[in-house]
C-alpha cells in the first residue's frame, strides 16, 4: 500500500510533505521511493493567511468569517444550539472619552474575559462580531445554562473596567435565539440576534432580550416602515397629509378653530398611528421636515377657510428640534410667504420642553412669531417640570391642560381644584385655557363650570380629513358665503 501526505516531526519541529511510488530498479526489481519535501515555511505561511482570514487582528479571537463558518456547520449538522449577540453600550463615549487607543485596550481586555470564560466552558465558542460586538456561541445547553452565562456576562459588565490608570463602566446589551430552525441560512439566524439586540436597545440597554416571533414581527414591521418613511418623505411626502380635529368655545359651544395633526397613510399598512411614526421620524431624523410640511398643508388649508370668510384659528404644533435650528425665523417666513396665510388665524403650540434650552433666546424667537399677529399655545401643560416658569416667562396667548388631568375630573375633586387654580392664574395673566381630551359629558360640564375657555377632544370631534371636516362642522356655512 503506498502512503503519502503532510506529516510533523516533533524531534526536528518541522513539517513534511511524503510522497511514495513505485519504481523499476537497475536490476529490475520494483522498489519503492519515498521523497520527503521541507514544506514547514508553506505551512507557517498558510498559517499566517488563516490568521489573517478568520481572527481578529485586535483581541485573538475568530471573527464573522469564522462565526459564518461555524454557524454553517451547525446548520448542517442540526445540532441544537444558542447564539448569543452582546453589545456594549455607549461605546462610543469610552472612545470620545479616553481615546480610541484606550478604547482598543478595552476591547483587548474583554476579549480576554471572553477567552478565558470559552476555556472555562467547552461547549461554548466565542467571536469578535464587530467594532463593539462580540458573539457567543453555544452547543446543547439547556435554558437555564443560558439564563446562567447571561447572568455571569451582565454581571462583569456591571463591574468596573481599568483603562488608562483609571476605572470606566461599559455595560452590554444581548441579544439571544436558538437555532437552527427549518430553512435556517446563516443570515436568518443573524438576522434574529441582530432583531433582538434592536428591541434589547430600545429597551433601555444593559438587558438581554430572548428573540420571539413577536419581537421579530414588530421589529420586521418598524424595518419596513422606516424605508416606507424614507421613500415617501423623499417623494414630496406621499401619503402624508393633515388631519383637524375642532376646538370649541366651552361658553357657547360655538366652533372657534382645529389643531392640524400629521397622519401617515402608507398603502402596505394603511394608517400608522402617530405614536409610532412621530418617534420614528425623530430618530431618522425627519422630524423638522415632517413639521414644515403640516406648516406648509395647514397654512394652505387656513388660507382657504379665511377667504371662505370663515373665522376659524388653526392650531399647528411645533416641535423644539424646529425652533432651535439656526434657520427657524426664515423657514417660518418663507413658509408664510407660500401658504399665504394669515397669521392672526395661525396658533403655534410648543412644549414646556422649551424651557431646558436658553430661555431668553426661545422669549426673542416666540415673540418675532407674535409680533406678526401669530398666537402660541403651550401644549401637555401640567405634564413636565417648569409649568409655572414657562407661564411667566413665554409669551403665552393659550394654555392646554393635558389630557391626564381631565380623565379622572368627573371622580377626583383635587384634579378639579388643580384645574380652577391654573384657570385662575391664566385669566389672571390674560391667557386663555384650553382643556385637551375631553370626551364625556360630565366631563364638558365640569369645565365649563370652571370657566375653561375652549374644549377640545373626542365630546365634539376626532381628528379627521379636511373634507370630513367641513363636511360636518363648516357646510352651512360655506354654502352661505357662496
Amino acid at each position: 500500500m503506498l502512503f503519502g501526505g503532510d506529516y510533523y516531526s516533533e524531534i526536528m519541529n518541522k513539517w513534511f510533505n511524503v510522497s511514495e511510488k513505485l519504481i523499476k530498479w537497475h536490476d529490475g526489481r520494483t522498489i519503492r521511493l519515498c521523497t520527503l519535501n521541507d514544506i514547514s515555511e508553506k505551512i507557517n505561511y498558510e498559517r499566517v493567511i488563516e490568521k489573517q482570514v478568520f481572527y481578529d487582528n485586535l483581541t485573538g479571537l475568530p471573527n464573522r468569517l469564522s462565526l459564518d463558518k461555524s454557524i454553517q456547520g451547525i446548520i448542517e449538522s442540526d445540532e441544537n444550539s444558542t447564539v448569543m449577540l452582546i453589545d456594549l453600550d455607549n461605546f462610543k463615549n469610552i472612545n470620545d472619552s479616553y481615546g480610541h487607543n484606550n478604547g482598543d485596550r478595552l476591547l483587548k481586555e474583554i476579549g480576554k474575559f471572553f477567552e478565558d470564560f470559552a476555556q472555562k466552558n467547552k461547549k461554548l465558542s466565542i467571536f469578535r462580531f464587530g467594532s463593539d460586538e462580540f458573539v457567543v456561541l453555544l452547543r446543547d445547553q439547556d435554558q437555564a445554562e443560558i439564563d446562567e452565562i447571561c447572568k455571569i456576562i451582565h454581571d462583569k459588565f456591571n463591574t468596573e473596567w481599568q483603562i488608562a490608570n483609571s476605572t470606566c463602566y461599559c455595560t452590554c446589551s444581548m441579544g439571544v435565539a436558538k437555532f437552527p430552525k427549518l430553512d435556517d441560512t446563516v443570515n436568518t439566524v443573524l438576522k434574529r440576534i441582530d432583531l433582538a439586540i434592536s428591541y434589547a436597545k430600545k429597551q433601555g440597554k444593559n438587558c438581554t432580550i430572548n428573540y420571539n416571533e413577536t419581537i421579530g414581527r414588530i421589529l420586521s414591521r418598524q424595518i419596513d416602515l422606516e424605508r416606507l418613511m424614507h421613500r415617501d418623505i423623499t417623494n414630496g411626502f406621499a401619503h402624508f397629509t393633515a388631519y383637524y380635529q375642532p376646538i370649541f368655545s366651552s361658553s357657547e359651544k360655538k366652533l372657534v378653530g382645529c389643531e392640524a395633526l400629521m397622519r401617515w397613510n402608507p398603502p402596505e399598512f394603511g394608517q400608522v398611528s402617530p405614536a409610532e411614526f412621530i418617534p420614528m421620524a425623530e430618530r431618522l431624523g425627519y422630524i423638522n421636515l415632517l413639521g414644515e410640511n403640516i406648516i406648509r398643508i395647514a397654512g394652505r388649508q387656513c388660507k382657504k377657510w379665511a377667504d371662505a370668510g370663515l373665522d376659524l384659528r388653526m392650531n399647528i404644533n411645533l416641535s423644539v428640534g424646529q425652533i432651535i435650528e439656526p434657520d427657524f425665523l426664515d423657514k417660518i417666513d418663507t413658509l408664510f410667504d407660500e401658504t399665504g396665510a394669515p397669521p392672526e388665524k395661525i396658533c403655534f403650540e410648543v412644549t414646556e420642553s422649551l424651557a431646558i434650552h436658553d430661555m431668553e433666546k426661545m422669549k426673542e424667537l416666540l415673540k418675532h412669531i407674535t409680533d406678526k399677529g401669530v398666537k402660541i399655545a403651550l401644549d401637555d401643560f401640567g405634564t413636565g417640570y417648569s409649568s409655572l416658569n414657562c407661564i411667566k416667562e413665554m409669551p403665552l396667548n393659550t394654555i392646554k391642560i393635558d389630557k391626564s388631568f381631565i380623565d379622572d375630573i368627573a371622580k377626583n375633586p383635587d384634579t378639579a381644584v388643580f384645574v380652577k387654580m391654573i384657570v385662575n392664574l391664566s385669566h389672571d395673566l390674560h391667557i386663555a385655557v384650553c382643556a385637551e381630551g375631553v370626551e364625556e359629558q360630565v366631563q364638558f360640564d365640569i369645565l365649563r363650570d370652571l370657566e375653561t375657555d375652549v374644549i377640545q377632544g373626542y365630546y365634539f370631534g376626532r381628528p379627521m380629513p379636511s373634507d370630513k371636516f367641513e363636511e360636518k362642522f363648516l357646510s352651512e356655512k360655506l354654502q352661505s358665503v357662496k
